[in-house]
């Protein structure tokens, strides 16, 4: 567990699962979409068919594929749209073995490819939530916190770097461990209270000041990547 030292946030994820990204209200309209966009929803089936790599794309990215991730990240979309235990299970271990696998080179890319394992296994554990035993949960949310400990700037809990100016702009705190807080809320809340609670105690104000101001303190190279995230 860890403490927070912020307000408690006004804001907090609502009851059951899923929660990340859409609630099941929002099912119907994602299967709408999928016959929409014909070519999208292609993309999609092949990559939920793909074989996992498990290897690194490059020697210096460690154990870091983007396929790899894309792939999990298809399936657990299609197990929400159309749960099926086996695949659910399967699934499930693969996400375990990258995570309890993971590696990469110190340094700033290994907070981005470390955070996007996270966001995946957020997704994973909210979307399959039914389908996770105990040890499941206890073992990806320890391998999430592992990860945010080896590899981010913002370092774990995330109390480093600043709200609007380097990398405590990007995804380490504002999609990666926010995912995870959100998808485990029901058996870590701290992990939430600090992460949220940071969002809006520090991030909030400085932005709608940012805003205000009409200015931009990222540059040109970093200022749209930054205001993504």
């Amino acid at each position: 567990m860890i403490a927070s030292p912020y307000p408690h946030p006004p804001v907090t994820p609502p009851a059951g699962h899923p929660r990340l990204m859409l609630r099941a209200s929002d099912l119907p309209r994602v299967r709408q979409n999928i016959e929409r966009f014909p070519t999208a929803a292609k993309l999609w089936q092949t990559l939920c068919g793909t074989p996992l790599v498990k290897t690194g794309a490059m020697p210096e990215y460690g154990t870091y594929h983007l396929r790899d991730y894309l792939i999990l990240e298809a399936r657990a979309l299609a197990l929400l749209l159309d749960p099926d235990a086996v695949a659910a299970r399967t699934l499930i271990d693969d996400l375990r073995e990258a995570l309890a696998g993971f590696t990469v080179l110190q340094g700033y890319m290994g907070a981005r490819w470390g955070g996007h394992l996270i966001f995946t296994a957020a997704e994973i554990y909210d979307w399959c939530y039914g389908a996770l035993t105990e040890e499941d949960k206890a073992a990806i949310i320890a391998a999430c916190e592992r990860i945010a400990g080896d590899t981010f700037e913002m370092g774990y809990p995330p109390a480093r770097q600043m709200a609007i100016s380097g990398h405590g702009g990007e995804a380490q705190l504002l999609r990666d461990l926010l995912s995870l807080a959100i998808a485990v809320y029901d058996e870590r809340p701290d992990i939430y209270e600090f992460c949220a609670g940071r969002l809006f105690a520090e991030y909030v104000p400085e932005y709608n000041a940012l805003f205000a101001a009409g200015i931009s303190p990222q540059g040109p190279s970093y200022g749209a990547y930054r205001y993504t995230c």
